[in-house]
């Protein structure tokens, strides 16, 4: 699933992706979440840049709808429809693991590896490696930002990019969507 994502989804990910990473490293807006604590001197600064760009990317990745490459489509309402049938409650989250953690997050983690953007620092892949862990935590449905100490303050913030990624996610998986592509049925 990753190879297909990322040869069906390469232009997508470049559309989606590139304007938001280039602008974070053209602004040296570097943020480090992770190691965060809410009592180091720059954590509100730290806070408000994660809070911004985590904002930008889902308004971008949610306006991409559009785009979506049509194979994607597919796959996300396949995974959905078998997933209903044995766990009702997770589909949505089934399809989430495919286009997060095999699709979205590979491309952000290393963007210079899936020609998104260069990268020349170490600062600016954590700053993007920041934004793909808590992206991930979001969409495997998981409520426990226990780890990273410095968002605790941002638990309404959290909760409204959750929403966010599961209309993104639902608009994936709907199963009217009528989507032209050929499949090979044969074994």
């Amino acid at each position: 699933l990753s190879m297909l994502a990322r040869s069906k989804g390469s232009e997508y990910l470049i559309r989606t992706l590139q304007p938001l990473l280039k602008k974070i490293i053209q602004n040296r807006d570097f943020f480090e979440i992770e190691k965060l604590k809410p009592e180091d001197l720059d954590a509100e600064r730290q806070i408000e840049l994660f809070v911004k760009y985590m904002n930008e990317l889902l308004e971008s990745i949610s306006n991409s709808v559009s785009y979506f490459p049509p194979p994607l489509f597919y796959i996300c309402q396949n995974i959905y429809k078998v997933a209903c049938e044995k766990f009702p409650d997770h589909a949505i989250i089934a399809a989430g693991s495919f286009v997060f953690l095999r699709f979205f997050c590979p491309a952000l983690v290393s963007p210079d590896s899936e020609n998104i953007i260069d990268i020349s620092h170490l600062s600016e892949k954590r700053t993007f490696i920041s934004l793909a862990k808590v992206i991930q935590n979001i969409a495997n449905g998981s409520e426990n930002f226990s780890r990273w100490p410095a968002l605790c303050s941002q638990k309404d913030f959290l909760k409204e990019c959750s929403d966010r990624i599961f209309r993104f996610l639902a608009e994936l998986c709907r199963t009217d969507r009528t989507i032209d592509i050929q499949v090979r049925t044969d074994p």
